[in-house]
């Protein structure tokens, strides 16, 4: 009985909140190498920051589609508009990165 309670929980649960955490990760990544390479003008800080922005975008979008799925299908029951502000602000923010 446990075991059948716990797979309910677990498809409750936001698809979009993991894959938005390792986005911003990335972004707040990019900041930093940039900052670093604008102190050192180190090339090596250039690459990185234009590898993490360029994972920050492919995992951001993934996280979008995955906000729009548990939005569209029904997943989170009572929390849907919760989901609207966070999807119009990852929305934003993949623009202006």
């Amino acid at each position: 009985m446990a075991r059948a309670r716990s797979v309910l929980v677990a498809a409750r649960r936001p698809l979009h909140k993991t894959p938005m955490a390792v986005a911003n990760a990335c972004f707040v990544g990019t900041l930093l190498t940039d900052a670093a390479y604008w102190q050192s003008a180190e090339m090596m800080w250039a690459d990185f920051s234009a590898w993490l922005l360029l994972a920050g975008l492919l995992v951001g979008v993934l996280a979008v589609l995955a906000a729009l799925v548990d939005l569209f299908t029904d997943r989170l029951s009572g929390e849907a508009g919760r989901v609207w502000p966070y999807l119009l602000g990852s929305l934003i923010v993949l623009v202006m990165s």
